[in-house]
């Protein structure tokens, strides 16, 4: 705002109070104007610089973080998965057994009723 009320002051002035006509007044304010764009983008262009480098660092933390995260669920999956491979050979070997504890009580079912003949 402090910039606004000094340049309608300065050209309020160099149109009433000077010998200058429209044109020449808008030719320095144009230029007052450029010279004034040029300082802030130049002052500006050092912080932007600063929270780039910042930005930057962050970025790289996060991605050596997210590897990070990567491994480790890598490597929850492989431990998931040789889980699920020994839940289904022991599934397997209980099925086994079964059956063969079935095939036992059969066995003996019949050598009981073979000895009951025999008595």
């Amino acid at each position: 705002m402090f910039i606004g009320v000094t340049i309608v002051s300065v050209s309020a002035y160099l149109i009433f109070g000077t010998d200058w006509n429209a044109y020449r007044v808008a030719n320095v304010l144009m230029a007052i104007a450029f010279i004034t764009f040029i300082t802030y983008s130049f002052t500006n262009s050092g912080a932007l610089k600063k929270e780039l480098g910042s930005s930057t660092k962050l970025v790289h933390h996060l991605s050596i973080e997210n590897e990070k995260v990567k491994t480790a669920l890598a490597e929850s999956e492989l431990a998931k998965e040789q889980a699920r491979n020994a839940i289904e050979k022991l599934e397997s070997s209980l099925s086994q057994q079964l059956e063969r504890a079935e095939h036992l009580e059969e066995q003996l079912a019949s050598f009981e009723d073979t000895t009951k003949e025999e008595s």
